[in-house]
């Protein structure tokens, strides 16, 4: 434990003095993506070898140093930046805060080159990838094709689209539209096994929006 310890503060602390933060930066930081507030003197304790981040901690350690939790985590000695793979970008699962706990979300089957992020105006650091669960959207999204969610994007009434919806602990890929009454309906392409699910602006507006739907990618 002492030697992994050594390595994981090692590293973190490499990162950090590479941005040129402090403890206290970086803690603010951390805290701004994190699913909870990290002081200073708790990261602090991850450099000094006091203590460890959390499993999840590793993934948003990795999203704020565009590092690979693997290597954050001392499993691999690669982290990431070698010249071939410095010009894409692998978008990570995401913890996501929920009333029962926190969720991880996401895979990361997918890179990107950063251009052709840059050509969609896709932040990096804002990308959720994700397989469907299912097939009611089928046969716009079969079971098992990979998404790309963009969390930028989380007002639903401004736009009908698709987006992907956390609904008591699962993750809903669907169409929200606005109907002739200003209400809305969540709807599903597969509406005979997944009917269509009015609502009104003031529920919508209580969902936990994960983001809209960019990029679809089919599995044959």
């Amino acid at each position: 434990m002492t030697d992994i310890r050594r390595k994981i503060a090692q590293r973190i602390r490499s990162c950090r003095s590479a941005e040129g933060w402090t403890v206290e930066e970086t803690a603010r930081r951390l805290s701004l993506i994190s699913s909870e507030s990290i002081s200073p003197s708790r990261y602090g304790n991850w450099e000094q070898q006091i203590r460890i981040p959390k499993l999840e901690q590793y993934f948003e350690l990795a999203a704020l140093f565009k590092k690979s939790p693997e290597y954050l985590a001392g499993f691999t000695d690669n982290d990431g930046t070698a010249p071939e793979t410095s010009l894409y970008c692998v978008p990570k699962p995401s913890a996501i805060p929920t009333e029962a706990g926190v969720l991880d979300v996401g895979d990361d089957a997918l890179a990107f080159r950063l251009t052709f992020l840059d050509e969609l105006h896709l932040d990096r650091d804002k990308l959720l990838p994700f397989a469907a669960p299912d097939d009611s959207m089928r046969p716009l999204i079969n079971e098992g094709d990979r998404v790309l969610i963009d969390r930028n994007v989380t007002n639903a009434a401004a736009r009908d689209d698709v987006f992907a919806l956390l609904i008591k602990g699962r993750v809903w890929l669907r169409w929200i539209r606005q109907d002739l009454d200003g209400g809305y309906l969540i709807q599903a392409e597969d509406r005979e096994r997944y009917p269509d699910q009015p609502i009104s602006a003031e529920k919508l507006a209580t969902l936990q929006v994960l983001g809209r739907v960019k990029i679809i990618t089919h599995i044959r």
